[in-house]
């Protein structure tokens, strides 16, 4: 999986920002791909199961590894 660095993050939470749940991986690539978000972020989303539906922002976040477990940033994904 591409290693998101921090404008990454940031771009992509922007790009996902108005994302309605729950969510199957292809209406995240769509959001992510309309709203311009980075490559490396885009990428990976297409390396998610192509099955894969996201019931909320954290398992979202949880399945692009974006959390270092145990720890939950409150002001966004960096």
């Amino acid at each position: 999986m591409p290693i998101l660095n921090p404008d990454d993050k940031a771009a992509l939470e922007h790009a996902l920002q108005e994302l309605d749940y729950p969510a199957p991986r292809d209406k995240v690539l769509e959001m992510a791909l309309m709203n311009n978000a980075p490559r490396a972020a885009i990428d990976a989303i297409q390396e998610l199961p192509e099955t894969a539906d996201f019931h909320d922002r954290e398992q979202l976040r949880d399945a692009l590894g974006v959390d270092v477990p145990g720890i939950r940033p409150t002001g966004g994904w960096e």
